[in-house]
């Protein structure tokens, strides 16, 4: 039979209520394709709410945080306990302090003036240099190597490392603004210890600053004096080489002068001397002429020209003899000039001598023959002086280069006597100088043993650590929902199928009198929240009717997958079907997993326990044979029998229509207890023969995407899916049922409960359960 059930909530206009009649929003029409898949919190979705990309939305995550907040605890707890002992497993760190000042010495450019000497560095640095270089070296190796020796600290601490470098690791230095002074810092596990090895370590620095200066000064000194020495031995070989020249050559005298050249210039006067005599003679001579007579007071404009011009003669003589005693050089540029000046005034006087004594004529005079006497015999003594002062001039040439080499040597003597002078007196202001200095590195303030740790501060890392883990926490559990696609709410499941919630079922705790045959047993306990919530269920389906107007009274209750609850839920409807007073069939159709038998076994009865569905359909058996009295009344159950060597097909043969409609007659309700849907075509074959279909879900177990798929498969069979049971529910729980609030601690009523006509039947039945186990 072909059938379209109505879906919960919902019918057509103009269908009466309480029937079934063909709808829009249930199985469609044949040939129609399946409604396409929806994904959970869509935009686009039947409810029209929005959620995050991953189809979660903000009550999903809620819902989450309290569902898992013992995963928040434990989590939180776990980081929080294993963050606060490696917190508080850390040593305190200790920081001893301290104050430096580093002064940079002033006699820099006085040393690097004492000499020039590749090998003694001498140039001198600038403040900011001679800062960095101090602090460089305060992390100077062997420094620390001799401190950690010292016997101030104690034993040497036990360290995985090498010490000398966590040490300076640990120190740290900051400069004071606008000062030359520095904070030093040494970090430590012990106060008094860090304390006591920054005081050595300053002190050997201090130490090492001083020595480095001294050392620095002393060789600078030694050097000096070295150079010193060198200059005086460089003087004597001067000396010795001068003592040898003057040997070589008698003419030269210790103050460099020559004595040639005195004689030349000695020569040289006296060859004037000799000149001026027989000008003289010359001018007597032409006065005797020119005035033969006696002569008077007055003379006449040539002979005043004439003395005139041998009076500047004169004075020039007297200049050039001044000029040869200064420069010792006949062939000094000033002589040569002043020589050619005095050629020139003798052309003159000659000239105007001449002009006289042709004016005047020839006239005799008795002192004419004297005269011309004496001037042959001054002319002979200028000859001869002449001679000699030519000797002379060229003995002083060829002494020339060795005169010259002479006086060089006296230069570099006298230059060499001038430096060693210089030097030593520049040494003892270097000696004055350098008593005044202040010390490079002066330690302002003393490190003092610190009093409180630095670091860690325990307080604030302990709370970060469990603010860090409840936030891990926290995001464990949203990670976990944002990858957790699975059902886990009514709403999800409701939302992307688009049919009815027929029924809420909470997840029931295994006890002894929920346990039986491996199943959960709702009729050992009528009065518990998980019996009312299939009442729930059989409410939803009273009054289903088929297009004939009869009810509808076949049920197959089947699932996505196996293991989500279908055959719990098959039993327990069946149960509460019959104890409302319907003549109920529970049928097992489960040929690949049956579970239900050992539910209704009777170990003490003599049955033939392998009888079942599988022998009606082979015609082996009527079923009236096979069915098995429940201690439940009006309930019966068919088992599946032994399918092994059957064919899953028989459940689509003709002899399974023949029993579900004969059963149908018989019963007011038969539930079958299907197998699963996906990849099986049991239930595809099943449902074209029953009147209704129930999905059921378990919370948690799948994503939408199986229950999707199953419910295409069902409407592609054409089987009429009238809603959906939603299994095991774990999280908001008291917002779908009350019934806790009218039971004890015990699951008992708190009141008396009236359940009918069949009250009183039921009590019994539920006693003979429990007898039973």
């Amino acid at each position: 039979m072909e059938r379209i059930i109505l879906p919960y909530g919902g019918q057509a206009a103009g269908v009466p209520q309480n029937s079934i009649a063909p709808a829009a929003s249930a199985v469609p029409a044949p040939h129609t394709p399946p409604p396409a898949y929806i994904p959970i919190g869509s935009a686009s979705g039947p409810s029209g709410s929005t959620g995050s990309p991953s189809g979660k939305t903000p009550a999903d995550y809620l819902r989450a945080l309290r569902r898992r907040f013992w995963l928040i605890v434990l989590v939180g707890g776990v980081l929080a306990t294993i963050g606060t002992t490696l917190v508080l497993r850390q040593k305190p760190v200790y920081r001893a302090s301290a104050q430096i000042e580093i002064v940079p010495p002033q006699f820099d450019s006085i040393l690097a003036s004492l000499m020039a000497d590749d090998s003694i560095n001498l140039s001198a640095v600038t403040p900011e240099q001679y800062e960095a270089n101090r602090l460089a070296h305060l992390r100077n190796r062997q420094t620390v190597e001799e401190v950690l020796r010292s016997p101030r600290i104690g034993p040497p601490v036990r360290s995985e490392g090498d010490p000398v470098e966590e040490l300076l690791a640990e120190l740290r230095t900051n400069r004071l603004a606008q000062s030359t002074r520095y904070d030093v810092h040494l970090e430590g596990n012990d106060p008094y210890r860090v304390a006591t090895i920054l005081d050595l370590w300053l002190e050997e620095y201090e130490r090492d600053s001083q020595a480095e200066v001294d050392t620095k000064v002393a060789n600078s000194q030694a050097a000096a004096e070295a150079n010193i020495k060198k200059m005086y031995d460089e003087l004597a070989e001067i000396d010795r080489r001068i003592s040898q020249a003057m040997a070589n050559s008698p003419d030269l005298s210790p103050d460099g002068e020559n004595y040639l050249v005195r004689r030349y210039e000695s020569l040289g006067l006296l060859k004037m001397q000799k000149q001026n005599s027989m000008d003289q003679l010359q001018h007597q001579l032409w006065i005797a002429r020119m005035f033969p007579k006696e002569q008077g007071p007055a003379f006449s404009i040539e002979q005043r020209q004439l003395e005139d011009l041998m009076e500047r003669r004169q004075a020039l003589d007297l200049k050039i003899g001044e000029v040869a005693r200064v420069a010792r050089n006949p062939r000094d540029p000033a002589i040569t000039r002043y020589m050619k000046m005095r050629r020139d005034l003798e052309q003159q006087i000659h000239d105007l001598q001449a002009m006289s004594i042709q004016a005047s004529g020839p006239q005799e005079d008795p002192t004419a023959t004297l005269f011309s006497q004496y001037r042959e015999v001054l002319t002979g003594e200028l000859t001869q002086i002449e001679e000699a002062e030519q000797g002379i001039l060229q003995k002083i040439q060829r002494m020339a280069p060795d005169h010259n080499q002479f006086n060089t040597l006296l230069k570099e003597r006298e230059r060499t006597a001038a430096g060693i002078a210089s030097l030593r007196a520049k040494i003892e202001q270097f000696d004055v100088l350098s008593q005044t200095q202040n010390k490079p590195v002066r330690v302002v303030q003393r490190p003092t043993p610190p009093t409180k740790p630095v670091r860690p501060g325990y307080t604030l890392l302990v709370a970060l650590v469990c603010l860090v883990s409840m936030v891990s926490g926290v995001g464990t559990v949203l990670a976990i929902e944002h990858l957790d696609h699975s059902v886990r709410a009514p709403e999800q499941l409701t939302s992307g199928l688009t049919l009815p919630l027929l029924g809420v079922v909470s997840r029931m705790k295994r006890t002894a009198k929920l346990q039986r045959g491996g199943h959960l047993w709702t009729a050992g306990a009528p009065y518990s929240a998980e019996a009312d919530a299939y009442r729930n269920l059989r409410a939803s389906l009273v009054g289903m009717t088929c297009p004939e107007g009869k009810p509808a009274v076949t049920l197959l209750v089947t699932s996505a997958k196996a293991g989500e609850g279908k055959s719990t839920t098959a039993l327990n409807l069946a149960a509460t079907c019959a104890r409302s007073g319907e003549r109920t069939l529970l049928l097992e159709v489960d040929l690949r997993r049956p579970s239900l038998r050992p539910v209704f076994d009777d170990p003490e009865a003599d049955t033939d326990h392998d009888l079942g569905l599988v022998d009606v359909l082979r015609g082996e058996m009527p079923w009236q044979r096979t069915v098995v009295s429940t201690d439940i009344p009006n309930l019966d159950f068919l088992p599946a029998g032994d399918p092994s060597g059957v064919p899953v097909e028989v459940l689509g043969a003709l002899e399974m229509k023949q029993l579900i409609a004969a059963v149908s007659r018989h019963y007011d309700r038969v539930i079958l207890d299907g197998p699963a849907i996906l990849g099986l075509a049991d239930c595809r074959m099943l449902g074209r023969i029953v009147d209704s279909a129930i999905l059921v879900v378990r919370a948690g177990a799948n994503d939408l995407r199986p229950v999707l798929r199953a419910r295409s498969m069902l409407e592609q069979s054409q089987a009429p899916i009238v809603g959906v049971v939603f299994n095991g529910l774990c999280e908001d729980v008291n917002n779908w049922s009350c019934v806790s609030s009218y039971l004890d601690e015990h699951g008992e009523p708190v009141g008396p409960v009236s359940t009918g006509r069949l009250g009183g039947r039921s009590r019994g039945a539920a006693g003979a359960l429990a007898a039973a186990e």
